[in-house]
């Protein structure tokens, strides 16, 4: 990407930043025009929709076939981002603050367990040598 003289690269960090709208649309233009996967993360305002909307989004290994095991989402959305092959990606959460707002301890769960996964991904030993960058972005208040 080109701004005026020089070029503008984007680090992506493992990890969950907030961020505000405008900057969510900038981060993933960027992040697809430097070959990483995105995913965006919608429709999530509670628990229940927040399993879902993973469900939706996500390539899951083994599939998650309930909403109730944190655990098992984490472990789940763990291997099904390394298996993609993907070393660099992206989850932009566009409206998170629905669902911070809905229900404030669900939220600050998922965005720990959205944090684990990050972590464990960067790990070049959980990894076997192939660590991915998993950046996380929120659009939700003092995340």
């Amino acid at each position: 990407m080109t701004s005026g003289d020089y070029v503008v690269i984007m680090e992506f960090r493992p990890g969950v930043t907030a961020v505000d709208h405008a900057e969510a649309a900038g981060l993933v233009r960027t992040a697809r025009d430097e070959g990483a996967i995105v995913h965006l993360l919608a429709g999530a305002v509670d628990r229940t929709t927040f399993f879902e909307a993973v469900r939706s989004t996500f390539p899951l290994d083994p599939p998650l076939s309930s909403s109730h095991v944190w655990d098992a989402l984490e472990d789940s959305l763990w291997e099904g981002l390394l298996q993609t092959g993907h070393r660099t990606q992206v989850i932009v959460w566009p409206d998170a603050s629905a669902f911070q707002t809905a229900a404030p301890n669900d939220y600050a769960t998922a965005i720990q367990v959205l944090t684990a996964v990050s972590q464990a991904l960067a790990d070049r030993e959980a990894t076997v040598g192939n660590p991915v960058t998993l950046s996380i972005f929120v659009t939700a208040h003092g995340t």
